[in-house]
């Protein structure tokens, strides 16, 4: 269970500027022996991101854009955010004009940036449609 305590307890005052606080609270919940899983899950956690940027990446390279993995790794966070709008399944359309939108600042031309999100998009969903049938099959067990 995370028990969280009042702010007022992590030292922090009101008036730090927001990026202080969250580095005050961040430091606070990495450096206490009260959070094992968040010290045991974070490594994993980064290591998926990246794998997930990665991908991205390599769905953009096929797709014929031309940019780098540094562009890709600044750029897929606001891509993903995109494709959290509501009006969308499994984040198709959002994310693509996500992808057009961001990835036109670094000169993608539109047609690879669509393309290129609709390969991650149809990969992710064949990852999840692999999971569902390894998960129907333990549980099973």
């Amino acid at each position: 269970t995370l028990h969280l305590r009042p702010v007022k307890q992590w030292r922090m005052r009101v008036d730090d500027p927001p990026l202080t606080r969250l580095g005050k609270g961040l430091a606070k919940i990495l450096h206490t022996a009260e959070h094992p899983l968040v010290l045991k899950s974070l490594p994993l956690s980064i290591l998926s991101q990246w794998l997930t940027v990665l991908a991205f990446w390599f769905c953009m390279v096929a797709a014929g854009a031309s940019l780098g993995l540094a562009e890709v790794t600044l750029l897929a966070s606001a891509v993903f955010l995109s494709s959290l709008v509501p009006a969308s399944v499994g984040g198709f359309g959002a994310r693509e004009v996500g992808a057009v939108f961001f990835l036109g600042w670094v000169g993608v031309a539109a047609e690879s940036a669509l393309l290129g999100s609709v390969f991650f998009g149809l990969t992710a969903t064949l990852q999840g449609l692999i999971g569902l049938v390894w998960w129907v099959r333990v549980a099973r067990v």
